[in-house]
């Protein structure tokens, strides 16, 4: 990934999607790095908002082209977005946006 950065041409937009980038270890070094590349203009991270606490919203307040963290929701309700991702899924994804 480092080594494909390295290779832009011009500034442009990167944003973290597949699998849930909170459950990375290397996902805070990598938003550094990410966050002080020149080629780097916005950052995004797609999120099922399940891992979001207060300590991870207060960390990544310090990344200054962090733009957006988007959480994925499968329905309006409880019942519909755990009958897809699994009981309880609703509230702690609602929980993470609240953070």
């Amino acid at each position: 990934m480092f080594q494909t950065l390295s290779k832009w041409k011009k500034k442009g937009d990167f944003s973290i999607t597949g699998g849930e980038p909170f459950i990375r270890k290397d996902l805070f070094p990598f938003l550094e790095y990410l966050d002080s590349s020149e080629w780097v203009s916005n950052l995004d991270i797609l999120s099922n908002g399940t891992m979001i606490t207060d300590k991870t919203a207060a960390s990544l307040t310090k990344f200054a082209k962090l733009q957006r963290i988007q959480v994925s929701l499968d329905g309006a309700s409880p019942k519909t977005h755990d009958g897809i991702r699994g009981r309880g899924a609703f509230k702690k994804a609602i929980n993470g946006i609240r953070i």
